[in-house]
């Protein structure tokens, strides 16, 4: 019997399909991104979320985030947040944060926009260095930087590099694993798959984890490319292991599991294996998405042990 267990373990760990398995392998990390931020306000929905195994089965990271301080948000209050849920999510929580700075590039250099909310207060801005030396005080394992929704749309690539480097380093340096949000919506601006690339390249010794956004709104939703097409943009930028994917349910692109599904296997046969899914708690329990995730295989893998230096 023990042999019988070791050897369906061990099929699972490669990813081959037993016989009546879906079509998708064993998936090694999924993950649940909160669109909440760390505020008293959604601290209690917070944490009777993150008590709820129900929930939670399916997925071994949930993500939250936090905002500019330029945009009204102050960190140490939703810092504190934050290490209290620890306790209500003993896997660790992900940790999301905007690029900050006062160079004029970065996101909380601009106003937010639209859903974002908070009032932009340009006195309250502070350094890159300031802002992580707040952030020491998360307890975290796991922080990621958003590199999205900049104030400059074509930044030069050395300061970004060295933003990335320098939050990298951090993460090291405070025993963190480091994820980096990256968006397929550069490659639709002149110079902005050769922005990524090298920024990719310069960085990529100190980086764990690329995680890439937007990319189902230009298979799905415009028709710019195909799953194959899209896959092969990204795994050129950043090693298949060290990338992960995000999706947003979305009646335009990820609109039903069967295409999550779709979107998951294309990934899969590019050599990618880690998702996040961006929504709202509601958004698991609708229209068969709860049987969906309850029903994938996942794989336990160990930490990532370094990044490919020099990859891109």
């Amino acid at each position: 019997m023990r042999i019988l267990l070791a050897v369906v373990s061990l099929i699972l760990a490669l990813g081959y399909c037993l016989p009546g398995q879906a079509a998708l392998r064993p998936v090694e990390e999924l993950y649940w991104l909160l669109p909440w931020d760390l505020t008293a306000r959604n601290e209690s929905a917070l944490t009777d979320l993150l008590r709820d195994r129900s929930y939670n089965d399916a997925f071994q990271t949930y993500g939250v985030r936090v905002q500019p301080p330029t945009w009204g948000f102050d960190l140490p209050p939703g810092l504190a947040i934050g290490n209290r849920l620890q306790f209500s999510y003993p896997d660790g929580l992900l940790l999301t944060t905007p690029v900050v700075g006062t160079e004029g590039w970065e996101t909380s250099c601009r106003a937010p926009r639209g859903r974002e909310g908070g009032v932009y207060t340009p006195d309250r801005a502070m350094t890159q260095t300031q802002w992580l030396g707040q952030l020491a005080d998360y307890r975290g394992p796991k922080v990621a930087l958003v590199l999205a929704k900049l104030a400059t749309l074509d930044p030069e690539p050395t300061r970004v590099a060295a933003y990335v480097q320098t939050f990298a380093q951090w993460c090291q340096d405070h025993g963190k694993t480091s994820y980096v949000w990256l968006s397929v919506q550069a490659f639709r601006r002149p110079g902005g798959e050769a922005l990524l690339k090298a920024v990719v390249k310069a960085s990529g010794a100190l980086v764990d984890q690329w995680v890439w956004m937007d990319a189902p709104g230009m298979v799905y939703g415009t028709g710019e490319t195909d799953l194959a097409g899209i896959m092969a943009r990204i795994t050129t930028i950043t090693p298949p292991a060290q990338t992960v994917l995000q999706y947003a349910r979305n009646v335009r692109t990820i609109n039903n599991p069967q295409r999550a599904e779709e979107y998951m296997a294309a990934a899969q046969a590019a050599g990618i294996n880690q998702f996040v899914v961006l929504g709202a708690p509601e958004d698991r329990t609708e229209d068969g998405w709860r049987d969906f995730y309850g029903g994938l295989s996942l794989v336990v893998m160990p930490p990532p042990c370094g990044a490919l230096p020099g990859y891109g």
